[in-house]
């Protein structure tokens, strides 16, 4: 997502300046059929795609925003884990 909207700001550094300005789209990130090596599955991809989306509830009113584009880099380690958050308290 990085390099797909890194540059929208004019300036290709490694920051999206503005994630709302981001319409990113993972289907370049797909395997073409035969091909599992560094891409996803469409499971996969439907995944990222939802994990990027925002979640809203049966009435329509926003649940939780979408996690914000350029936000992988440093949320890989505690957000995009599989795992309870890792800040929450029992």
């Amino acid at each position: 997502m990085l390099a797909q909207c890194d540059a929208i700001d004019g300036v290709v550094d490694g920051i999206v300046e503005d994630p709302d300005l981001c319409t990113h789209r993972p289907i370049h990130l797909q395997c073409a059929p035969g091909n599992s090596t560094n891409y996803l599955t469409s499971a996969k991809m439907q995944m990222v795609e939802k994990v990027f989306s925002p979640d809203y509830g049966a009435n329509g009113s926003l649940i939780f925003p979408r996690m914000q584009p350029g936000s992988e880099l440093s949320g890989a380690f505690i957000y995009y884990t599989s795992q309870p958050f890792p800040y929450t308290t029992d």
